[in-house]
């Protein structure tokens, strides 16, 4: 009959309506889950950008502190008159390097930019390894005194030539020595130890 028709036809529309509104709750329910995705990638995001941060920013004031820490020492012992006035040059010597350091090392802030691009590389050249851990361990010699800690340098070698770039071997040394003069107690002792490997010595390095 027609009014059943028209009933069929109505119940037909009314199932429609609904099949589509439960089709556009359930693309409502996706957007919303995609947008809560993407706000924790986001934040995922912010809080390893945080992170790096605090880790460029604690490995700055690491960098920096080393060599102030060996300019306070000689710089001390100066002005309360522990060091002989004999001694004044040498533990001038050592304050006038480690603030060349430091100007290396401001420096190498001021190069992020070339790191950031990808333009920063090694400046390899023929340096005396020997002659640079002399000079290293020298730096710390004030430190050793003040800590009272035996400082070694362990070489048969009179000199050894290779290439390399020495402000990063440089930075290298630094962090090593400063981290075992940090763990090390009053009373022991740093050992650096300088030698060649077999293989070098038959000429196959």
């Amino acid at each position: 009959s027609i009014l059943t028709r028209i009933h069929l036809a109505q119940k037909a529309a009314i199932t429609d309506q609904a099949v589509a509104a439960k089709k556009e709750a359930e693309q409502a329910r996706n957007l919303a889950l995609h947008a809560k995705q993407e706000l924790e990638k986001a934040n995922d995001k912010l809080q390893e950008m945080d992170q790096i941060k605090t880790n460029f920013f604690q490995n700055v004031t690491h960098e920096l502190r080393t060599p102030l820490t060996l300019i306070m020492g000689p710089l001390q012992g100066m002005l309360s008159k522990e060091i002989h006035a004999d001694q004044f040059m040498e533990q001038g010597r050592i304050m006038f390097r480690n603030t060349g350091r430091l100007l290396r090392l401001v420096n190498q802030l001021l190069d992020l930019a070339k790191i950031s691009a990808h333009q920063m590389q090694l400046e390899a050249r023929p340096v005396d390894v020997k002659k640079m851990l002399d000079i290293t361990t020298d730096s710390f010699s004030s430190l050793a005194e003040r800590k009272e800690i035996h400082l070694k340098l362990e070489s048969d070698l009179p000199a050894l030539s290779t290439y390399l770039d020495p402000e990063k071997i440089e930075k290298v040394l630094f962090n090593l020595l400063s981290n075992a003069f940090k763990f090390t107690p009053s009373g022991g002792v740093v050992n650096i130890s300088l030698a060649l490997t077999e293989e070098a010595q038959d000429g196959k390095e």
